[in-house]
């Protein structure tokens, strides 16, 4: 594995600074170095806010311009944050005032943990809630002025008020098939019950439960890596809960047996161990050993996709054919793979298949054709070019044994 260019080094340097470790990097190093870059690779890795926050201890080297964009960057990144905030507040009163319990995940959730909460970039608003109280909490949004833009999924609704999407969860994302996934349903029966208050700047709400926080950031990671890609602000969202809680009891308890149980404690050793090396955060005594040159790979892997996949068309093109089978249930082949993928993302992004069923050969038609013209005029990554960084890809991710249980 080749040495980290001075680029990254430096934004991981700025990130494990946020963390209050990692030593600045030698001067003799910096005169080369491409800030402009850093600045933009910190945009791609949603961490933004929390690089600038600490780029002041190289100032001297980055051209005024340069830190001028930066920090109007980490301006526009805090003030959309406020906005985000805002629309949870409004949820929050709303579900209060109905008493609807809920639980907010992710999200403001993975800000609580950090050590500068305003500084985690957010998206939308997700919250949980009783499957029981789905349909009654749907009308309640949409009599409440959220539109349905009828985006949503198997297990949540999507909504946007106000420019900020705002998802009603019944299940948590990114449940695999099989044992794991009907094991994690009972144990996220009671989420809602065992939500616990919670505060950012000023700015209170119900969350989940610690464990639990720490499964759905897990399988939030897994789900993504796995598919169009996952960048360092997840990374950090993991490191920034370990350093805040890696040595209270529930560990021992409740989430270390149940990622043995489910295969995903040697996903959580191996991010646990990424995350100690390169942002300086512990590594408690819980988590097993990882060898260096599989967190070298792993932070690579960060680097070469940016958040959701934002860096590299072809591996975020490319996501669909190796779906994990551990995930998934069905070992298929690469062209079963990409079909599969074809069909789930059909139904999602033309959820009118669902309510007109006839309409569907006719969408997955076009959606084959227009793939064909696109990529005729270069719109479109080859195939062969897909497969090519899906496998390479697969066989990093087979490493970290995902969801994988060893037998007794």
């Amino acid at each position: 594995m080749s040495e980290l260019s001075i680029e990254k080094r430096i934004l991981l340097n700025l990130l494990a600074r946020s963390f209050g470790s990692g030593e600045v990097v030698p001067h003799a190093e910096l005169s080369g170095a491409d800030f402009a870059s850093i600045a933009r690779e910190s945009r791609d890795q949603a961490v933004l806010a929390i690089a600038f926050d600490n780029a002041h201890v190289y100032k001297e080297f980055i051209p005024d311009n340069v830190y001028a964009a930066w920090r109007k960057q980490a301006f526009m990144t805090i003030a959309r944050n406020e906005q985000v905030v805002n629309a949870q507040n409004d949820l929050t009163r709303l579900l209060t005032e109905e008493k609807v319990p809920y639980t907010i995940i992710k999200g403001n959730c993975a800000a609580a943990y950090y050590p500068k909460s305003e500084q985690r970039t957010l998206g939308d608003v997700d919250f949980l809630i009783s499957p029981e109280r789905k349909e009654p909490t749907h009308a309640l949004m949409m009599d409440s002025g959220y539109t349905d833009p009828e985006t949503g999924s198997d297990y949540h609704i999507a909504y946007v008020k106000d420019t900020v999407h705002v998802e009603l969860h019944w299940e948590v994302a990114g449940l695999p098939h099989g044992a794991a996934g009907e094991r994690l349903r009972r144990y996220f029966a009671d989420a809602v019950e065992r939500a616990v208050p919670a505060e950012v700047a000023g700015h209170p709400f119900m969350a989940p439960a610690p464990a639990m926080h720490g499964v759905i950031i897990l399988l939030h990671m897994v789900h993504h890596m796995v598919g169009v890609g996952l960048g360092l602000r997840h990374l950090y969202d993991w490191a920034a809960f370990v350093q805040r809680t890696g040595d209270e009891l529930f560990w021992g308890e409740e989430l270390l047996p149940l990622l043995d149980e489910i295969g995903l404690s040697d996903y959580a050793f191996v991010m646990t161990r990424v995350a100690g090396r390169y942002f300086g955060t512990p590594c408690p005594c819980w988590c097993g050993e990882v060898e260096d040159g599989l967190c070298e790979a792993i932070i690579e892997d960060f680097f070469a996709s940016g958040n959701f996949g934002s860096k590299d068309k072809t591996r975020a093109s490319g996501a669909g054919i190796f779906v994990d089978r551990r995930a998934t249930g069905e070992k298929r082949s690469r062209i079963g793979y990409l079909f599969h993928t074809l069909h789930t993302t059909t139904l999602k992004l033309y959820p009118i298949v669902r309510k007109i069923p006839v309409l569907y050969p006719f969408v997955m038609v076009y959606r084959v054709l227009n793939f064909l013209w696109l990529r005729l005029r270069g719109k479109r990554v080859a195939i062969g070019r897909m497969f090519s960084v899906a496998e390479s890809r697969q066989q990093l991710y087979d490493r970290l044994k995902i969801y994988e249980v060893e037998d007794d």
